[in-house]
């Protein structure tokens, strides 16, 4: 940690505080830096930082591909291991999501996936892909984008030759494609067809799956907790500061209704980042009784997670680092 104090009149005292590879930074002035803190407000002037955190929390794979058994085969299959699976290397934008499932589902032969106007995805299987593979996906993925949790399409033709279809996705249907409810265990009956391409559409845009809220700035120093309720349970923080990440990032998507065709952007700086410059009204806070000579702080980043509010260490383990500028104001009686 470095700090640097400095005085430019009487009434004004800055802060300095420059953190690199950790979210939080401990240290002790060499001397007091304020005394009689309660004749004071505090507000943070500045906060860059050249780390964005990854887009959201979800943990393990977003999708999964699973191979069916063949046609006329009449046994049970264990499908705990896919033949394929796509996990997003550390995600900043939802762009960079699409960019690399695309890619991903360029290795499947059969499997397309595109971007549909307004964000949505759409994958598209063809017919030996359908009889052959079934795609699983992450719960919570399924659930942001409004997707099934299970994408597949085959006919499953009984003894009496009727012609059953197994989507759209039903508990009768899973019963079909799973053993006993059991969803490792794959049991079809009968022969399996399908004669046509078939997509699935995503019902939400792909900026749902950016779940990110705030950073939060906290601090030892003595000011007012913050006191937050969420579905019912109570909470208190000593927050200093709060900044949205969403303003951070400008998206945008145009639809070419001549050429049918739609294109998407997104425009993040990838580079330092001062975010009190989108903030200039930033909050003050009114210190309490107290001197200042200890000064420990850290950096959370807070994400709304299924439903509900989680806060995590925002990351700078990889050469990321954070600037404070503190300003105290002496209050004129």
């Amino acid at each position: 940690m470095g700090t640097v104090a400095n005085a430019k009149n009487a009434l004004t005292k800055r802060l300095e505080i420059v953190q690199i590879g950790s979210n939080e930074s401990r240290g002790s002035l060499q001397s007091v830096f304020l005394s009689k803190t309660e004749n004071y407000t505090l507000q943070v002037e500045q906060f860059v930082t050249n780390t964005t955190p990854v887009i959201n929390l979800i943990d393990g794979p977003y999708l999964e591909i699973f191979a069916l058994p063949a046609e006329g085969v009449h046994f049970r299959i264990n499908v705990a291991q896919p033949v394929g699976s796509f996990t997003p290397d550390n995600p900043k934008t939802v762009l960079e999501v699409m960019y690399q499932l695309d890619e991903f589902v360029k290795q499947h032969a059969g499997l397309t996936v595109r971007f549909e106007p307004g964000f949505e995805i759409r994958f598209t299987m063809t017919v030996v892909f359908q009889q052959n593979y079934f795609l699983k996906l992450n719960k919570e993925f399924a659930d942001l984008m409004h997707f099934s949790e299970y994408i597949f399409y085959f006919r499953n033709y009984a003894e009496n030759g009727d012609s059953i279809s197994t989507y759209p996705q039903s508990a009768a249907n899973l019963a079909l494609l799973f053993y006993g409810g059991d969803t490792n265990i794959l049991e079809l009956v009968g022969q399996t067809t399908s004669t046509l391409l078939r997509s699935f559409a995503s019902g939400r845009s792909l900026k749902s799956l950016d779940t990110r809220l705030e950073y939060d700035i906290l601090c030892t120093i003595n000011t007012d907790s913050k006191v937050e309720v969420l579905n019912g349970v109570e909470s208190r923080k000593k927050v200093i500061a709060r900044f949205p990440i969403g303003e951070m990032i400008s998206r945008h998507d145009i639809l070419e209704t001549e050429s049918n065709r739609n294109r998407v952007s997104e425009i993040v700086n990838v580079g330092l980042e001062d975010l009190t410059r989108k903030n200039p009204n930033s909050q003050i806070l009114h210190l309490g009784n107290g001197e200042i000579s200890v000064l420990n702080t850290r950096i959370e980043c807070r994400y709304m997670q299924n439903k509900r509010i989680v806060t995590q260490p925002a990351d700078f383990s990889h050469d990321g680092f954070f600037f404070l500028q503190l300003l105290f104001s002496k209050r004129v009686k």
